[in-house]
């Protein structure tokens, strides 16, 4: 009976030491996941916004634009509509004989006019869209919150499987000063 308790702690050792080596290991790791958020917020707000870098350009010609220091008029776009939209119009008249007459300038001039305000629409909302000026900024801490809380999350996580690795080696060693006591 002498044996068998010896081998009964033993095993009971044993096996709180294996339950703590697992759980040390795993704590490890969640402190590696913890670590890799932690020190690389500018990494991953890169790989969240690829455009992050290119914002405040594109913020300075929208304010440009807005301030009227830039002209649309300069946009491919505009310039590609507006060349091809007065040609349609022209072309239009010409067709029905009315070359250089009035009809074709007013025409023309209210052309113009229709294609700039579309335009300027256009322009402003991509501008917006590239410098982040139609973001919530509400998202965008909510983005932020949510990384560190993962952060927080992996770390708290290796806290408690350390945690519970050592309560299981404590618990083995006490079974086995228990199982000891039996044996005297």
């Amino acid at each position: 009976m002498g044996w068998a308790t010896a081998l009964q702690i033993g095993g009971s050792l044993l096996g709180a030491y294996g339950q703590y080596s697992g759980a040390k290991q795993q704590a490890d790791q969640y402190k590696e996941i913890g670590k890799m958020f932690l020190g690389n917020e500018d990494k991953i707000a890169h790989q969240a916004d690829p455009f992050l870098d290119y914002r405040s350009s594109y913020a300075k010609q929208l304010n440009d634009v807005l301030q009227g220091r830039r002209s649309i008029t300069t946009d491919p776009g505009y310039m590609f509509t507006y060349n091809e939209g007065m040609r349609g119009t022209e072309r239009a008249y010409a067709a029905r004989g009315y070359n250089r007459s009035g009809n074709v300038l007013a025409a023309l001039q209210q052309r113009g006019a229709d294609i700039a305000s579309q335009q300027y629409d256009t322009i402003i909302n991509r501008l917006m869209t590239l410098s982040g000026a139609n973001v919530n900024p509400a998202q965008a801490a909510q983005a932020t919150t949510n990384v560190y809380q993962a952060a927080a999350s992996a770390l708290g996580s290796a806290g408690e499987a350390s945690a519970g690795g050592t309560q299981s080696l404590l618990g083995g060693i006490g079974k086995g000063i228990s199982s000891l006591g039996s044996l005297f």
